[in-house]
This record gives C-alpha cells, structure tokens and sequence, in this order.
C-alpha cells in the first residue's frame, strides 16, 4: 500500500487569532522578570508588520469620550477626561481610524503582572500610573523597535499634557466657548461615553441575532422588536453627518403589577407572605396594647367591662388576619391557576406586619411608654393567647 500523505496540522482560525488579540483577554500571569515576554506574546501573534511611528497617533487617539459626528480630518479622535463619576477610573478605549486597530490593541490589552493590584494595559498604567511603568515602555522597545516606544512614549506625553482642540468650521458638529477661568475661554462641543458606545454596539449585535432566532423559530420576540433599516443613499436624501445604518428597538413594557399582586408574585418565587397593610387593625391593636399596658400596671382593677372589650378587640384582629390570609390565598389561585397556596403562617405572624409605626406617626393621642416592638410583643401576651385559642378551637 502506497504511504498515506501526512496531513498538515490546522491552522488556526481567524476567530481564536482575533480573540486572543482582543483587548478583552489576558492570556496569563506574568512574572516581574519577564516583562519583555508580555510584548512578544504579542506581536508573535500577529499577522504582518507595524508601523512604529503610528504609535504616536494611536496613543493621540485613546480616550474616555469622543466629539460627536467626528470627522477624519480632526486631530481629536478621543477626548481624554481621566475623573470618573464612579468608583474607578473612567475606562480608555480606542476610537478613530481603524488603520490603527493592530496598534490599539498592543497597547489596550490588559496586562496581568503577578503581584500587582489591578489587572490594566499599557496605555491605562501610563494614563493613571503605575510602579512598573517604566520597565514596561523599556520591554516594549525591546520587541516592537526604539522607534516604536519613542513614537509611543510622546503620544502619551502629548495625550495626557496637552488640552484636546476640536477644530472648527469643519466639522459636523457644534462647538462653542463659555468664559473659563483667569479670563479665558473654555471649549465646549458635545462627546459621548466610549466605552458607552462599545457596550450598546456589542448589546445591538446580541438583541438582533435574538429577535433574528425569535423569528426563524416562529415564537414572540424575547425582548423587542430589533430591525436595521439601511438609509437611501441619494443626494436629495442625505443628512450630514448621519450614520448608514438606523437601528430600531420597539420594546413591548409590561404592564405595571399592582402592590398586592407584586406582593403575591414574589410570594410564589419563595419571598415572605404578602404584608397586611390594614390601617383600622392597626388603630385596634394599638388600643389593645394600650389598655393591656394600663391593666398591667400593679393595684390596677381590671373590671369585667374592660376584659370582654379587649377579648372584642382581639376577635377583631383575629378576623381580620383571617381574610387577609383567605384573600390572599383566593388571589394566588386565580393568578397562578393550578398552584395550590403553600400554608399560611400564624395569625400573630400575619398581625406582626400590621403598620404599626406608621400609624402611631399619625396617632392623635399615642399611648405613653409604648412603641411598635412594645404593642406587637402584646400580641404573645395571655390575653390575646387566650382569645385565639378558644378561636381556633370554635373553628375545629
């Protein structure tokens, strides 16, 4: 039998080149020693030579914000504003050219170095700064050429010394001077969040390929109606400075639940069982309490009047718990057909979430000497025990 050909091993895909170029992954640790590897991962990577001089304008066009409706002719391709309104640092991105791609990516690429606090890519520790500064330009030169890390090293100087200048009367997009400080101007004109911007791009391309398999398989769109309308590209019908592409994001909003059918629903997802918001059983437990707090006092004459009107009371709070929870019972099995109500809890439980503090707020005379903890602790006292336990046993 003639030998086989031995098959060439195969090669790998433009997928895993480009995400493992992606400014999004680290590949792994490395040590403070072998810095210079960190650049040389890099670029054996990639496929093809960079320009070293363009570092300079990849560095130039970093940036947190970028002027709107941009256009190549403006210097400005990323606005550089380093305060964050949160509790980090205000996120670099590339914007701009995309000739300049392959050198965004050297530079954005988060860098994880074994004893370091933050995992961040060369061009945020030269932004925000860092220790190993210095070393990492240093290892960069070594693999991308001295041309390269000059190049680089002044655009970062550039970058962060220097104020961004918008340039004006040729570009799409409005600028205007508000009195600055000592007397001068300040330059205003209307930039976006970049890193905004990349996320509501990768968010766009994950909802269209959702509603695209919503539509294939015949079922209601998951989250909206996501669609692309190209725009007529016709002299007449050209809008400077507008985009190619419109996209459109018709959302279907729910209707708002009612308290007590929100209530019921995280109810049946395992939450606690829906509150009795019943004002005039919060007034009769409050005198409740009152009066069993006077009777409590030592030499106080507890007449026979006075104990059937706080056995009244307690019946009073007794049923009103019991068509709370009969309600809520009743509402559970007419909006989720077919699930049968777990057991309720206790009637001193359901009492329990009475609102009692708020209504002693309003209370025209609230009782001395007796807050919220103080009148619900009444409902464990002998008397409402008592009266519930002859309830409960009546019932049987």
């Amino acid at each position: 039998m003639p030998p086989q050909p031995t098959k060439a091993a195969p090669k790998e895909s433009k997928k895993s080149r480009a995400d493992y170029l992606s400014t999004h992954t680290s590949p792994r640790p490395y040590r403070r020693d072998e810095l210079r590897q960190i650049f040389a991962d890099i670029k054996g990577d990639m496929a093809g030579s960079l320009d070293p001089e363009k570092f300079y304008d990849a560095a130039m066009f970093l940036g947190t914000h970028s002027p709107k409706l941009v256009s190549a002719r403006n210097p400005t391709r990323g606005v550089l504003l380093t305060r964050s309104t949160g509790n980090r640092p205000a996120k670099l991105a590339a914007s701009g050219n995309g000739a300049l791609a392959k050198h965004m990516k050297v530079i954005l690429r988060p860098i994880e170095i074994e004893g370091a606090n933050k995992i961040a890519s060369l061009a945020e520790r030269a932004v925000y700064g860092c220790s190993d500064l210095q070393d990492l330009l240093t290892a960069f030169g070594q693999e991308f050429g001295s041309q390269a890390e000059t190049a680089l090293r002044n655009g970062i100087r550039d970058k962060t010394s220097s104020s961004p200048d918008v340039s004006i009367g040729r570009d799409n997009y409005p600028v205007f001077f508000i009195p600055g400080a000592n007397g001068a101007s300040l330059q205003v004109g209307p930039g976006g969040n970049i890193e905004n911007h990349i996320n509501m791009g990768q968010l766009r391309v994950r909802m269209l390929s959702r509603a695209k398999q919503d539509r294939l398989e015949g079922r209601p769109a998951t989250y909206g109606e996501w669609s692309v309308t190209a725009l007529s590209g016709k002299i007449q019908n050209v809008i400077v400075g507008a985009p190619s592409q419109r996209v459109r994001f018709a959302s279907s909003v729910p209707s708002v639940l009612r308290d007590l059918e929100a209530s019921i629903f995280r109810y049946m997802k395992g939450g606690p069982f829906p509150r009795m918001f019943d004002d005039d059983a919060a007034i009769v437990l409050i005198n409740f309490a009152a009066q069993e707090h006077r009777l409590g006092q030592p030499g106080q004459h507890q007449p026979d009047k006075v104990k059937e009107k706080q056995a009244r009371r307690a019946h009073v709070l007794i049923d009103r718990a019991r068509d709370h929870i009969n309600e809520i019972q009743a509402e559970v099995r007419r909006l989720h057909p077919g699930k049968e109500p777990a057991d309720p809890p206790s009637i001193t439980k359901v009492l329990s979430g009475l609102p009692i503090a708020r209504t002693l707020k309003d209370y025209k005379n609230p009782p001395s000497g007796l807050d919220a903890k103080a009148i619900f602790a009444k409902l464990n006292g002998p008397r409402f025990r008592e009266t519930l336990k002859k309830v409960e046993g009546a019932q049987k």
